[in-house]
């Protein structure tokens, strides 16, 4: 008895490189299999893939994984591509690859009643002498205020 071998099957039952179907046996662009994700057929057997799109089958390429992304921050992978976003406090520029710091201090002073204190990425308000910070973390209340209340609840 003779065993054939077929050298379209790789390891694992997996198709090898240009070959698809249940028994590896239907050719990448050959007849009516088309290249998959976009790709065009560039002769029998061989696929030439749109961009973000790679290998025999035209699989996704995360470029977030592989360190082609150009994102300063945050990489988000798409179908074919990638987005690149930013951190809270932090706003995308015009490239659409870095970040910058927002100032929430320059919008209503933050919230804060008193002073506002911009930093990469977030700010904190602070009051002046004699105020203390309330529960809310941006209204300043004086001290005074404090004690007659304290008072009042003896």
């Amino acid at each position: 008895m003779s065993s054939t071998t077929d050298y379209r099957t790789c390891y694992n039952s997996f198709c090898c490189s240009g070959y698809t179907g249940s028994s590896c046996s239907q050719a990448i662009c050959y007849g009516t299999t088309s290249c998959p994700n976009g790709g065009t057929c560039s002769s029998p057997n061989a696929c030439v893939c749109a961009p973000g799109f790679g290998g025999s089958q035209c699989s996704d390429i995360n470029e977030c994984q592989t360190g082609t992304d150009n994102c300063q921050q945050n990489c988000i992978n798409t179908h074919g591509s990638f987005i690149c976003s930013c951190e809270s406090g932090y706003s995308m520029n015009s490239n659409g690859a870095t970040c910058t710091d927002i100032n929430e201090c320059l919008v209503s002073n933050g919230g804060c009643s008193h002073i506002c204190r911009n930093s990469l990425g977030s700010y904190q308000c602070n009051c002046r002498d004699g105020f203390y910070l309330a529960s809310d973390g941006k209204t300043c209340v004086g001290m005074l205020l404090k004690k007659v209340i304290m008072v009042l609840k003896i």
